[in-house]
């Protein structure tokens, strides 16, 4: 996370937000717990369990949306479909 989701500061100093001093804690916890699952799925994926990487991306993506879950979740699903 490079911004405060509270005022869009830039972090310097993760957990503590330095323009609005919001807790970052929970947050930055989702993020990198997204951040994980993302990499699991692929690492699913690389073992030719799609099923299984699909529904890690899928929880990644319920955390933390980004591009490579998304993208992940679609390849997936053509493959599934």
């Amino acid at each position: 996370m490079e911004r405060c989701p509270i005022c869009r500061a830039s972090l310097s100093e993760p957990p503590i937000c330095r323009r609005c001093k919001s807790d970052l804690t929970r947050p930055l916890a989702i993020a990198e717990e997204a951040h994980l699952l993302l990499r699991h799925a692929m690492h699913k994926l690389a073992n030719g369990d799609v099923p299984a990487a699909e529904a890690l991306a899928i929880r990644s993506q319920c955390l933390r949306s980004s591009d490579l879950a998304r993208a992940l979740v679609g390849f997936c699903h053509s493959k599934t479909a």
